[in-house]
């Protein structure tokens, strides 16, 4: 069984990645690209004949998920793609022995100092 790859993004890079996949083998059933041009998406479409779609959701049914797309878009495709509500932010602590960072999260708890 061959595992569903999806390619969110597709610029030069994601589609070099894209010709890649194909050229190894992987078909249309094993592919998934999404893209939000309609123009970049249907000439995509018809150059490697595989599916895109322009919701980030549809990711979601892959295997594999290749994020290319801009640094500044990253966060913005990341929250798009994220099922159901927004994760607590994690609480970070450093090393037991040095003394604990005031916690700058909400709803982190403040670490105590351990002894010795």
């Amino acid at each position: 069984m061959t595992k569903r790859t999806a390619v969110i993004g597709a610029g030069m890079m994601g589609e070099t990645l894209l010709a890649g996949l194909v050229r190894a083998g992987r078909g249309a059933d094993d592919l998934l690209v999404v893209e939000k041009r309609a123009e970049r998406a249907a000439e995509l479409s018809e150059r490697y004949d595989v599916p895109v779609v322009d919701d980030v959701s549809a990711a979601a049914a892959a295997d594999t998920v290749l994020l290319v797309v801009k640094p500044q878009d990253m966060a913005g495709v990341l929250d798009e793609s994220r099922p159901g509500p927004a994760p607590r932010p994690a609480c970070w602590s450093r090393s037991r022995r040095a003394s604990p960072p005031p916690s700058s999260s909400p709803g982190c708890p403040r670490a105590s100092p351990s002894p010795g």
